[in-house]
């Protein structure tokens, strides 16, 4: 990422848009973290001491834990898995020769055409992340509804609803990575 001022400076004056709109998913990446963590933290409260976290297809509590433990298990997957899938990846496409399957790797990592093949990479990370985070938010809330029900029960259509569009947008998200990279030695 860019952090010093000259860096970003030098960016803009190469007209590097490909490193900037990575920079720029990233950013709004902290910005979904950020929301997501406010969001649990704000709505933690409405969770009991032991909360019904896990429920049957038809929407059954058959799984409780500890609201220590259930904030502790929605902070790790709500917002550690995301900045993980979102920024560590990343990271390693810095080295000279980064270990990723592409479809025409050598293409792509050619002087000329990395830069647009990392920021391409970045940007999918950080856009898989940010899915990650929201859906768990989503499960966050589901759970916050069913827990509000006495006995708890959980919308199992609205799970299946929110599972079946977050399934859906990162299966676009990521043909549409293979299609951008699929050309390549024929271009």
């Amino acid at each position: 990422m860019l952090n010093r001022p000259r860096d970003r400076l030098q960016c803009i004056m190469r007209n590097d848009l490909p490193l900037r709109t990575a920079v720029h998913s990233e950013r709004w990446l902290l910005a979904i973290l950020l929301a997501v963590a406010v969001f649990i933290l704000a709505t933690i409260a409405r969770i009991p001491p032991i909360t019904a976290a896990h429920f049957t297809g038809s929407g059954v509590p058959n799984g409780l834990m500890s609201k220590g433990r259930y904030l502790t298990f929605l902070l790790v997957f709500a917002i550690g898995l995301p900045a993980f899938i979102g920024f560590v990846p990343a990271r390693g496409l810095g080295g000279p020769a980064p270990r990723v399957n592409l479809p025409n790797r050598e293409y792509w990592f050619a002087p000329e055409r990395r830069d647009q093949a990392v920021a391409m990479l970045r940007r999918y990370f950080a856009h898989i992340g940010a899915g990650v985070a929201v859906f768990m938010a989503f499960i966050h809330w589901l759970i916050l509804r069913a827990n509000a029900q006495r006995p708890p029960h959980l919308e199992a259509s609205a799970l299946v609803l929110g599972t079946a569009l977050f399934v859906t947008a990162m299966l676009l998200r990521s043909i549409a990575l293979v299609i951008a990279f699929r050309g390549g030695a024929e271009r």
